[in-house]
């Protein structure tokens, strides 16, 4: 085995900050990928490509811990072994700071020159007040943060289903009228 140097800590952050178009997301690594880091610095060696036919049990056994199994093949090229749903987990969380980082860009320009299209998969939001956009988008990245530091994405997704009602009834006005009158006579019984 040869000892592991940090290579792979700014992996996620570099990932998401690659498909930006500016840098100004800073507080992304801050907030969210230091939990990555320590996993990673947890992992201290990494297996050699031999070590998969020699004793592949405990390269399999290391892939399946949260931290995954680093292998430095030949070429001396890291390779990261770890199980699909983490995988999947990482590259869902990626791509919703990617979107977390454009959307905020977005709303640093005027109003009429910002781009339904430039929200990515949060072009929803655009039915929002500024003000209602800013709040889901600092309640997106504490959900991604609690997710990518080893919690449930289901946090992530409650949030986005919660957002994305309120995005629709604030796109019918008639349809937040109605919810917002009082009921004129209380159930008598519960529904």
């Amino acid at each position: 085995m040869v000892p592991l140097f940090l290579e792979y800590r700014y992996m996620l952050f570099d990932e998401a900050m690659r498909h930006t178009t500016s840098h100004a997301c800073d507080s992304v690594y801050n907030h969210t990928y230091l939990s990555r880091e320590y996993t990673i610095m947890a992992t201290s060696t990494a297996y050699q490509v031999t070590d998969l036919a020699r004793s592949h049990r405990a390269v399999v056994e290391a892939g399946r811990s949260d931290s995954g199994a680093l292998i430095r093949d030949k070429d001396g090229v890291l390779l990261l072994l770890r199980r699909a749903e983490d995988a999947e987990k990482q590259e869902r969380l990626v791509g919703l700071l990617i979107a977390y980082a454009e959307a905020s860009l977005q709303l640093e320009l005027p109003v009429g020159e910002r781009s339904p299209l430039a929200y990515r998969n949060l072009a929803w939001i655009v039915r929002l007040d500024d003000d209602d956009q800013r709040e889901m988008l600092s309640e997106l990245l504490d959900a991604v943060a609690i997710a990518a530091a080893g919690g449930s994405v289901r946090g992530v997704d409650d949030l986005l289903i919660d957002w994305k009602a309120t995005a629709e009834v604030a796109a019918d006005p008639a349809l937040a009228n109605e919810l917002s009158e009082d009921i004129p006579e209380p159930l008598e019984s519960p529904v």
